[in-house]
């Protein structure tokens, strides 16, 4: 038992399941069945480590992965229909967790962030007492109530730290890295047979390469994913001052996020990038700070050379400029009036998750805005609930402030950001990152304001 501890404690691990993970979602869809083998690997493996370690953070890194395998275009009430491998998951899970605790006792302690999750939790159910329900709508419901169990369970027992998790993230990070390269790689040398390089990157920027839909998110899902596994690979650039290869990936994902096309995932990443760049003055050595300038001039240097693709990334931009607010915010104007639409009807408790995309019955409908969903499926109070979540989470941030802390919280307030005119809170994957970062902060026991002296220090050029 302890070689197998010294095994799952290695980097070894991550990286092993991080390539599962991406070989499970590259299978070809004639391959489904060898797709969910694979997870249902994952799932026995996380449920034997639930039954012999009481320490579940050595389950982080199968979830992580988990979170990216499912390759299943537009999946709808058809694809969850019947006995699926998803509900074998759930079973294999439970039993997991039925054997754990009867192993492990545990107390678990309510917190603000607990208590923000309980009330989201509230507020989904709440609108089922007078709306409409099916099976796909009480599934979905029912998130809210998984989220609280979710982190109550790992706050109870994983005793996980933030550099931990933060060296989890990098290798989630590279797992949905090598997702979106192979995906935009394949369509990029699918049309540059067709077309010169500019016409090429026209068209897979406006077609998403050859389809936004990845299965578990579509693009602009993925690269708020990204952005918040990002905090792995900068910490590995700051805590590897000799080891300049981790540069490598901080390059191919921020090349990835700005080819993608998606507009919102390039103003999430400037921004973390920002303030990445003044850690990076603050915290680094000089040579990490002269790359990340040599950085900087090269990428200004390739714009300059190929003015021409970077261009094309302007017009995308604008979508043909500001006139039609609508058409440039790629309909969400008209989402967010119908949501008000929606919350004038049920301005209290909201109408649920009872909206579907128009002719699809199979799909909810995003209203694409964290503030304008929250008040189309719970009302004033769902807002109310997501208020006391967001400052729990930030107060604990404030409260157990570090540098590793600082690393995972900059992407994650940036992404809550972006949910100004993204969906965020009500994302599954995105949440249960959420959970996983903010289980480990908790258990952060450096402080940077207790240490007046070595935090004053880092402000003193090196």
């Amino acid at each position: 038992m302890i070689k197998i501890e010294t095994f799952l404690k290695s980097n070894i691990y991550p990286l092993m399941v991080a390539i599962i993970g991406f070989i499970a979602w590259a299978l070809p869809a004639n391959f489904l069945w060898l797709n969910n083998t694979l997870i249902i690997l994952l799932v026995v493996i996380s449920v034997l480590i639930l039954a012999f370690f009481k320490n579940t953070k050595y389950i982080i890194p199968i979830l992580l992965s988990l979170l990216f395998m499912i390759n299943i275009e537009k999946i709808g009430v058809e694809d969850l229909s019947g006995f699926t491998v998803y509900h074998l998951m759930l079973i294999l899970v439970l039993v997991g967790l039925t054997v754990h605790f009867v192993r492990f006792k545990y107390e678990f302690k309510f917190d603000f962030i607990a208590l923000g999750l309980l009330l989201i939790a509230i507020s989904y159910f709440i609108p089922m007492s007078y709306m409409p329900v099916s099976s796909l709508v009480f599934s979905v419901s029912l998130t809210g109530l998984l989220y609280l169990l979710f982190y109550l369970f790992f706050k109870s027992t994983a005793k996980v730290t933030t550099a931990e998790v933060l060296n989890y993230f990098f290798f989630a990070a590279l797992q949905l890295l090598a997702i979106l390269v192979y995906s935009m790689g394949t369509n990029f040398f699918e049309l540059i047979l067709e077309n010169n390089l500019e016409e090429t990157f026209s068209k897979g920027i406006k077609t998403g390469w050859g389809g936004a839909d990845y299965g578990f998110g579509n693009i602009n899902d993925l690269t708020i994913h990204l952005a918040i596994l990002s905090s792995g690979i900068f910490y590995k650039i700051l805590k590897n001052s000799k080891n300049h290869s981790y540069w490598i990936f901080a390059v191919i994902s921020s090349l990835t996020v700005i080819f993608s096309g998606s507009r919102g995932g390039a103003i999430t990443l400037a921004l973390i990038l920002f303030v990445y760049y003044i850690m990076l003055f603050v915290y680094g050595k000089k040579p990490q700070i002269l790359i990340g300038n040599a950085l900087i001039i090269l990428f200004g240097l390739l714009a300059f050379i190929y003015k021409d693709i970077f261009l094309i990334l302007y017009e995308n931009f604008i979508q043909g400029g500001f006139d039609d607010l609508d058409k440039f915010s790629s309909g969400r104007i008209q989402l967010y009036k119908e949501a008000i639409e929606v919350f004038k009807q049920y301005p209290v408790f909201g109408a649920g998750w009872t909206t579907f995309e128009a002719n699809n019955i199979d799909r909810l409908q995003v209203f694409h805005s964290t503030v304008f969903h929250t008040l189309a499926i719970s009302g004033i109070f769902g807002m109310f609930a997501v208020f006391v979540f967001t400052i729990a989470c930030l107060a604990t941030l404030l409260k157990k402030i570090s540098l590793n802390v600082l690393i995972l919280g900059v992407p994650w307030t940036m992404t809550m950001l972006h949910g100004l005119f993204d969906n965020t809170i009500h994302m599954v994957i995105y949440t249960i990152l959420t959970i996983i970062l903010f289980t480990a902060v908790q258990n952060e026991e450096e402080n940077l304001f207790n240490k007046d002296k070595e935090f004053f220090k880092y402000f003193t050029y090196k």
